[in-house]
């Protein structure tokens, strides 16, 4: 299932939920310039140009639980998009969809 969010609702979801994991959707060099505190770096590129067996298997190497919570986000919301839209046909079960970090009104990080 993919929910899409706003900023206000993703930062909640992201502060009470423990187990979600934050997917910056972007290439490295991206993420690099700044990111969601906590969000691992998970190009797309790495889902979707590639043979679908080894998108399915980087996905399951960062995220093995099916049912864990995934919100996805890159830098103006159709990266993201595609991204949900793949982990939902590789059988993840709660997706967020918070689109663009455009405009977030939050802390960055830069590690």
């Amino acid at each position: 299932m993919i929910i899409k969010t706003t900023f206000d609702e993703s930062k909640k979801i992201m502060d009470n939920t423990a187990s979600v994991i934050i997917a910056d959707v972007r290439e490295e060099c991206e993420y690099a310039t700044g990111h969601v505190d906590n969000a691992v770096n998970m190009p797309l590129s790495e889902l979707v140009d590639v043979p679908e067996a080894e998108g399915k298997a980087f996905a399951k190497s960062l995220i093995p639980d099916k049912n864990t919570p995934i919100m996805v986000y890159c830098r103006t919301g159709k990266r993201s998009s595609l991204a949900a839209e793949t982990l939902d046909n590789f059988g993840y079960q709660t997706i967020y969809d918070m689109g663009s970090l455009s405009g977030w009104p939050y802390d960055l990080s830069y590690d």
